[in-house]
C-alpha cells in the first residue's frame, strides 16, 4: 500500500480518500508518465496489518478495477468490535488520554505525517483507540471492512493471514469478517490461515518458507492475469 496521511493529525476517514486518491492516479496519470510501464489490469493488492485494512478497503469501497487478487496480513478488519474491546481494557493496560493531549498541544495546524520510524507513534494510536478518540464508526459506518463488506461490489480472490495468538488485533476479527463474506458472496475465492503466533508473526518468512507454498499456489491462481483467463 502507498504511504497515507497518519493518526492523530489527519482524520481516520481522510486515509481512506487517500487511497482513492492513490487508486485514482494509478488508473489514470500512471500509465502516462514517460518511461513507466504499467498493467493497470493486473492488479495484486497486498497490506499488513493497518495496511491490510485498507487493502481490503480498496476492493471493498471499488476503488480501483479490475483486482485480481488481495492479500491481507493480520488486518483490523472488524473495526468497531476491536475499538470497544480496547475501549474496555482494565485502566493499568491504558495508555492515558494525556499522551495524545499533549502531542496534539504541540502540534503545528495543518502539518501532517506519512511516515515515522517503525513503533514511534503505537502509544499515540494507543492513547485514542483506548480512549475513544480514534474514530466514531457509527457516524462513518463505511470506515469499517465489516460494514462495507455488506455493500460492497463483487469481490477479486482474497488471501488472508492472522496469528492465532495476536494481542495487537484479535484474530476473531478475521474469522467474523471471512464467515461474511462466504456467506454474502460465496463464490469469491478465499484461502484463510490462522498460524500460532503474535502479531507480524511471519517477519522472518521468505517465499520458501514451506507453509507458504499452499498460499502462493491460491495467488499464482488468479495473479498475473494472463490473455485466455477468465
Amino acid at each position: 500500500m502507498p504511504d497515507y496521511r497518519l493518526r492523530p493529525e489527519a482524520e481516520f476517514a481522510d486515509l481512506i480518500e487517500d487511497m482513492r486518491d492513490f487508486w485514482t492516479w494509478v488508473g489514470t496519470s500512471l500509465p502516462q508518465l514517460p518511461g513507466v510501464e504499467v498493467d493497470v489490469n493486473n492488479l495484486a493488492i497486498v497490506g499488513e496489518s493497518a495496511g491490510g485494512t485498507l487493502t481490503a478497503q480498496t476492493a471493498l469501497l471499488g476503488m480501483i478495477n479490475p483486482i485480481r487478487v488481495i492479500l491481507m496480513q493480520y488486518p483490523a478488519l472488524d473495526i468497531e468490535s476491536h475499538l470497544k474491546w480496547l475501549e474496555s481494557l482494565p485502566e493499568d493496560q491504558k495508555v492515558s488520554e494525556a499522551v495524545l493531549d499533549q502531542h496534539l498541544a504541540g502540534s503545528i495546524p495543518g502539518h501532517i505525517f506519512t511516515r515515522v520510524p517503525n513503533g514511534w507513534r503505537m502509544n499515540l494510536a494507543f492513547s485514542m483507540m483506548h480512549n475513544g478518540r480514534f474514530a466514531d464508526m457509527a457516524k462513518q459506518p463505511y470506515l469499517d471492512p465489516m460494514k462495507s463488506l455488506e455493500s460492497a461490489p463483487k469481490m477479486p480472490p482474497v488471501f488472508l493471514f492472522h496469528g492465532r495468538q495476536d494481542t495487537l488485533v484479535k484474530v476473531e476479527g478475521s474469522e467474523t469478517w471471512a464467515k461474511k463474506l462466504r456467506e454474502l458472496q460465496p463464490d469469491v475465492p478465499l484461502h484463510f490461515v490462522i498460524r500460532d503466533g503474535e502479531h507480524s508473526l511471519d517477519e522472518d518468512d521468505r517465499l520458501t518458507t514451506p507453509w507458504l507454498q499452499e498460499p502462493i499456489e491460491f495467488v499464482e491462481r488468479f495473479w498475473p492475469h494472463r490473455d485466455g483467463d477468465i
